[in-house]
């Protein structure tokens, strides 16, 4: 009689088991619950429920709580698709780069110094203002040996704050030919760029010539020059995909300076002060330079011709 008693009470317990899950949120659909349902009615009725698993994002088919589709009430995107058009931009050129060359032996150390911009314009073609440097340093000091002691050396330097160019679609023949000495024949390059520039700007600047030799015995010679003025620079530069080359003939290197060009989109990101700092730059470089030329006891030969010494002039 007991035993009757307590499976009557089991069937009832389970039967309201089975009600309550067939009436719970989400199971509405009671046929696609039914192995969830098979599932508890096999459990034992000892047994604790395992904590609730997060709820899975409803798929497309599935209602929502107002009974509306998530699809056919989702709001299309206010995001701008990405493009490639053109957009007008400030456009920077920099180039700082020193190029080692050795001639019999002795290395000679130049560096050149670019920055320039152009205000608007969708592509790096158009006319571009900046700053310019051109440096010349020799360490006479590499010539030592056991029969003599060489100090000093040979430095010039020359910049202009006015620099204006025209960047134009690239033409190998006007290249090659541009800045050559007489009768020089040039040199056309093996690939061709998208854009260049050619100018010969005035540049200012000091140079300075004292080496001081001293014999095993001894011996000792010197001689001290230094000069100051302008001379004309001529200056290559080509363009392609944001690589600048800038090529100065007259240093008659196989290598160019390397630099840069970058668009900013007009309006977009904080001010550019590349100029700014590349003249502070080379001002502090132009002043060093000028003390060191002032101190020379020498004569003060013009500065193109101090070059010529170093520098064949085109």
């Amino acid at each position: 009689m007991k035993a009757r008693y307590v499976t009557a009470l089991c069937s009832l317990a389970l039967c309201l088991g089975l009600l309550l899950a067939s009436c719970a949120p989400g199971n509405v659909a009671g046929p696609k619950q039914s192995a969830v349902s098979s599932a508890a009615s096999a459990a034992p009725a000892s047994l604790s429920l395992p904590p609730l698993s997060p709820l899975p994002p409803l798929s497309s088919s599935s209602p929502s709580a107002s009974g509306t589709s998530p699809s056919a009430s989702a709001k299309p995107s206010s995001t701008p698709k990405p493009s490639n058009a053109p957009v007008e931009a400030v456009w920077t050129m920099f180039v700082d780069q020193t190029i080692p060359k050795t001639a019999d032996g002795m290395k000679i150390n130049y560096r050149v110094m670019l920055v320039a911009q152009k205000s608007g314009g969708k592509d790096v073609n158009g006319t571009y203002k900046g700053a310019a440097y051109v440096g010349i340093n020799f360490d006479a000091s590499q010539m030592n040996n056991a029969a003599m002691s060489i100090l000093g050396g040979f430095n010039v330097n020359a910049s202009t704050y006015a620099l204006t160019f025209d960047v134009v679609g690239y033409d190998q023949e006007t290249y090659s030919a541009y800045g050559l000495k007489d009768g020089e024949p040039p040199l056309a390059p093996l690939v061709t760029y998208q854009s260049m520039a050619l100018l010969t700007p005035q540049m200012q600047g000091t140079g300075s010539l004292g080496v001081n030799v001293t014999g095993a015995q001894g011996e000792h010679a010197n001689t001290d020059q230094s000069a100051a003025g302008s001379t004309a620079i001529p200056m290559r530069i080509t363009i392609d995909s944001g690589k600048v080359s800038v090529s100065v003939p007259s240093f008659q290197l196989t290598d160019s300076f390397k630099g840069t060009v970058t668009g900013t989109p007009v309006g977009g990101g904080s001010p550019d002060n590349t100029i700014a700092q590349a003249s502070e730059q080379i001002k502090a470089v132009m002043d060093q330079a000028a003390k060191a030329a002032a101190t020379a006891p020498g004569g003060t030969p013009d500065l193109g011709s101090m070059l010529g010494q170093f520098i064949p002039k085109p």
